[in-house]
C-alpha cells in the first residue's frame, strides 16, 4: 500500500519551484538546439546557392570564351 505524503504549503512551493526550474533550462537547451539546427540549415542553403552560382558563372564563362572565340573567326 503506498502513503501518500501531505506537503506542507512551503514544500510544495519548493518542488514546484525546483520543476520551473528543471522547465526552464530544459526549455533554454532545446531553444538553444533550435537555433543551432536553423543555422546549419541556413548555412547548408547557403552553400547551395554559391554553388548554384558557380555552376552558372562557370557556365557563363564557356559561353563568352565560344563568341569571343566566333568573333575572332570572323
Amino acid at each position: 500500500m503506498q502513503e501518500k505524503t501531505v506537503l506542507t504549503a512551503e514544500e510544495q512551493l519548493k518542488e514546484y519551484e525546483k520543476l520551473k526550474a528543471e522547465l526552464l533550462t530544459a526549455y533554454r537547451k532545446l531553444k538553444m538546439e533550435l537555433e543551432y539546427a536553423m543555422d546549419n540549415v541556413e548555412e547548408g542553403l547557403v552553400k547551395e546557392k554559391q554553388e548554384k552560382l558557380s555552376r552558372q558563372i562557370k557556365a557563363l564563362s564557356v559561353k563568352i570564351d565560344t563568341i569571343k572565340t566566333e568573333e575572332s573567326m570572323a
